[in-house]
């Protein structure tokens, strides 16, 4: 992108230079040259922001879920009822796994 904000620039001061511009309008061309280029910059740290932000939700959502599903097997340790709720905390972990982290590679089965 900055090489061809530079082309850009060049190839308007040589068109400047061959139609004999010079002096305020030929400086005022290097700061239009220069906003445009800080604008694009902008617009790309804009979106690479909104991108980071995204995936931060996402992995806030996603710890949600596991340290949920986590707790009850922690506390399912002094439970008669063990196997069932361990099993069910399981399936919550790997749903966690493979809905809220699409794309990623899915948890192998534990049976």
């Amino acid at each position: 992108m900055g090489f061809c904000v530079f082309s850009l620039g060049g190839a308007l001061a040589a068109w400047l230079t061959l139609h004999n511009v010079h002096g305020w309008l030929a400086f005022a061309d290097n700061i239009l040259t220069g906003i445009a280029a800080g604008l694009l910059v902008l617009l790309y740290e804009h979106l690479r922001r909104r991108d980071v932000e995204k995936k931060l939700r996402t992995i806030q959502l996603m710890n949600h879920h596991v340290r949920n599903a986590l707790q009850i097997i922690a506390y399912s340790l002094n439970s008669t009822e063990q196997p069932s709720v361990v099993r069910d905390a399981v399936r919550r972990i790997e749903w966690a796994l493979r809905e809220v982290l699409p794309g990623e590679n899915e948890p192998t089965d534990t049976k």
